[in-house]
């Protein structure tokens, strides 16, 4: 009598995921975000406060992680890797917003020295990302001293 094994098509962890995508496969990649996206959105929104301007950013994470998904190194973790770029972006935004900000008025002070409430927005998003880490890690957050 000859059995049968049905091996599963569709890659389960995130190595395999990201092995897939790389060759092609666009519901991989699919995965990859429906993995994630709660979690990246998290992040975005703890940056923002906005819920849309969280969903974009989520979204910007997401296309930069796929154009640079040849850059992951699958020794390391890949939730780590895409917090890592999710947290670029979300930086990256928050000043575009505050220099936009300084355009406009031009009695703000010296841009090259954060603000208190930029510096109190960049400690927060760093908890909030060594918190999301640390959970994906299974380790304690360690809080660390901010400039």
């Amino acid at each position: 009598m000859m059995t049968r094994t049905m091996i599963s098509a569709v890659p389960q962890n995130d190595a395999e995921l990201v092995a897939a995508s790389l060759s092609g496969n666009r519901d991989a990649f699919g995965q990859i975000v429906s993995r994630y996206q709660s979690l990246v959105c998290s992040l975005a929104y703890s940056a923002t406060g906005s819920l849309s301007q969280s969903e974009d950013l989520a979204q910007d994470t997401f296309v930069k992680a796929f154009r640079s998904l040849h850059t992951y190194d699958a020794t390391r973790k890949f939730a780590s890797w895409l917090l890592t770029i999710a947290h670029h972006t979300a930086i990256d935004e928050v000043r575009k917003h505050s220099i936009d900000a300084g355009e406009l008025d031009p009695q703000m002070p010296d841009r090259t020295q954060p603000s208190p409430h930029q510096s109190a927005e960049r400690a927060e998003l760093s908890t909030v990302l060594r918190t999301a880490i640390g959970r994906l890690r299974g380790h304690p957050v360690v809080a660390f001293a901010t400039d």
